[in-house]
């Protein structure tokens, strides 16, 4: 029959490791579901061009390793996605449990510096397993809106790639490798978004606001050394950060009905907002013995960056919506627990999501 390279027959897994360029092998609830994914970088083909003799010149060399990893998929309540916000977050730490060791909740806030860190592999159809023996996340953008389900898109910084199934992550190790449900993905309808100023009171059901697009961007610039490490050997070393962390809060609607954007950018004025997402709201596992799964955002400070275009392009609506940087506040805002964002994530696991 041959081998199979189709994407249909494609899966991903995560895992945390504990030291930088020694992979980990994957197994039971590790797996993700992603729509596509992509690599670049790799061993540098580095020209010689000293002086030979020969009119047609050197062999180039195999120089050393970095590569950028790239996937993308649905936005689930399961699946590792909450690993994988808890990874570009950074702190999460033991969970509390909830419901007599059916569902936890876990505090995420956001670590100044990175330092955790996962194997990453794809298993591509039946011909071979790409494994990344060590990639931290850069950058995770997560996108909820319109008709369809949220998505999720990210970059990782990536050392060792073996793509040969000689990794600890093969095809046969990948028999073991499951996902994690529930596989629902996170759709608008189960979001609920209040804002209102910075300096106000705590935030309470006349500060709703219900936008058709809502965009998250954590942005970490992390470093790409090569050391003389003969351990590591020619490969990246453990990215650092460098430059500001930068976390965006977006969102768009589908009218445009004020100049209250306009006004909040041309003034500087702040604010704060809180997002929850729950699978309750679509009654997904309500029914059953109150069970459901959450995403519970607090943003303390807001700082409008954006304005938005309300540009006319036809007949149709004029469109509205702002962009927010997210800064530390000066203090907890009333009604808010931290000065940095925070996110209290309700579901089954009930280990550290970094572990």
């Amino acid at each position: 029959m041959g081998t199979d390279g189709r994407g249909a027959t494609s899966l991903a897994a995560m895992k945390f490791g504990a030291t930088w360029g020694t992979a980990v092998e994957c197994g039971a609830s590790d797996g993700i579901r992603i729509e596509s994914s992509g690599t670049s970088g790799g061993k540098e083909v580095v020209p010689d061009e000293s002086l030979s003799g020969d009119a047609y010149g050197n062999a180039p060399n195999i120089g050393q390793e970095l590569h950028r990893a790239a996937p993308s998929g649905l936005f689930r309540y399961g699946g590792r996605c909450s690993q994988i916000l808890a990874a570009i977050m950074g702190t999460a730490g033991a969970p509390t449990e909830v419901e007599s060791s059916l569902e936890y909740t876990h505090a995420l806030s956001m670590e100044t510096r990175l330092g955790d860190f996962v194997t990453w592999c794809e298993r591509k159809g039946d011909v071979s397993v790409w494994e990344y023996d060590s990639a931290m996340f850069s950058r995770l953008t997560i996108d909820i809106g319109g008709r369809g389900p949220a998505t999720f898109d990210a970059d990782l910084v990536a050392s060792k790639l073996t793509r040969d199934d000689t990794g600890t992550n093969t095809l046969a190790t990948f028999a073991n490798v499951t996902v994690r449900d529930p596989l629902t993905p996170v759709f608008s309808g189960d979001c609920r978004l209040r804002m209102n100023a910075q300096g106000g009171g705590a935030l309470a059901g006349g500060d709703t606001i219900k936008p058709n697009l809502i965009r998250i961007t954590f942005d970490r610039k992390m470093s790409e050394d090569f050391l003389a490490d003969q351990a590591l050997g020619r490969a990246v070393s453990l990215p650092e950060e460098e430059g500001d962390l930068e976390v965006f809060l977006q969102m768009a609607f589908p009218k445009y009905s004020a100049d209250t954007y306009q006004a909040l950018v041309d003034d500087g004025t702040e604010q704060k907002a809180d997002l929850l997402i729950t699978s309750a709201a679509a009654g997904l596992g309500a029914a059953a013995s109150g069970l459901f799964h959450e995403y519970d955002f607090d943003f303390p400070r807001l700082v409008p960056v954006e304005r938005p275009e309300n540009a006319m392009t036809g007949p149709g609506r004029i469109t509205d919506g702002v962009t927010f940087r997210v800064i530390t506040a000066t203090g907890n805002p009333t009604g808010m627990s931290s000065t940095t964002p925070v996110c209290l994530v309700r579901n089954q696991v009930s280990t550290n999501l970094l572990a």
